[in-house]
């Protein structure tokens, strides 16, 4: 018995040289293949960038972009697992179909896609730069019982207690009342300076409403409607709107396409939320 001759071109890199390649690629600290390919030759492992690809192939590994978390301080690691300690004591899949989840947020014009799916052979239009886009500033608030009203905050203002105040006694307030009817319902909102501000805190006490006390900072992974906010932006995007306006004519379609089904499927996560945190030590999570 004698082996055939191999048919292509042969191997070129030993496997303890491949096991170093997936080493490096694996290493946080490294990075792109250019300095994986950079680092190999210092070690006198001469090969290419596709040499290093195909490695990576073989291993099942993809290089991806790391998703932005807020900056964990060890006391506030403390104080997110201590809250999802003690929500998870009272019954968080309960307590879920009570909250009332509160959030502002940001939309801005003059966005697309980040990407498109083309012929191989071709390129996607450029994405489009402005230094400083037309952009609407919302307010809305989610619930078992449904979604409130997507609520537009006046351009240029700042939200300060007054605004919210405002927001919540016009807009969230009156529209949770209706859709809950009878049931009873708890506020949860973050740490947001407009949020802990005194005046707001009296105003939510002299109105006799409950309010889910000592959000943990840097958490927007604990608030379901951040999710819903994302979706939203993809939706504009998707639209590409101009102006201002059309913006928010964009924004409030979205809202309105987001089923009471999504946002219960969203309302649901809460448990597993807190339970991601406890297993982090109150560490980053993967929503």
């Amino acid at each position: 018995m004698t082996d055939l001759p191999r048919s292509g071109q042969p191997r070129k890199t030993t496997k303890e040289e491949d096991d170093r390649a997936v080493e490096l690629l694996e290493d946080s600290g490294v990075g792109s293949l250019r300095r994986v390919k950079r680092k190999l030759g210092e070690e006198g492992i001469n090969v290419c960038i596709a040499t290093i690809r195909r490695r990576a192939l073989e291993k099942a590994i993809k290089y991806k972009k790391k998703r932005s978390k807020p900056l964990l301080t060890p006391d506030q690691e403390e104080k997110r697992l201590k809250f999802a300690r003690r929500e998870l004591k009272k019954g968080a899949a309960k307590h879920s179909k009570q909250y009332v989840f509160e959030d502002e947020s940001l939309f801005e014009a003059l966005t697309t896609s980040p990407g498109q799916w083309v012929p191989r052979d071709e390129e996607p239009p450029p994405k489009p730069r402005v230094a400083h886009p037309p952009s609407v500033m919302v307010a809305g608030a989610i619930s078992w019982f449904g979604k409130t009203s997507l609520i537009r905050i006046a351009k240029d203002v700042n939200m300060g207690a007054e605004e919210y105040i405002s927001t919540l006694e016009e807009g969230i307030v009156p529209d949770i009342q209706q859709i809950a009817g009878n049931e009873p319902w708890v506020l949860a909102h973050d740490g947001a300076p407009a949020h802990r501000a005194k005046k707001t805190q009296k105003w939510l006490k002299d109105g006799g409403f409950s309010v889910l006390s000592d959000w943990p900072p840097n958490s927007p992974d604990l608030n379901p409607i951040e999710n819903i906010w994302g979706m939203m932006k993809e939706e504009i995007q998707r639209q590409e709107p101009k102006t201002e306006e059309e913006t928010w004519l964009a924004a409030q379609r979205s809202w309105d396409a987001i089923s009471l089904e999504e946002v219960r499927w969203l309302l649901g996560s809460w448990g597993r939320r807190l339970s991601a945190v406890v297993a982090s030590q109150g560490g980053h999570t993967k929503y």
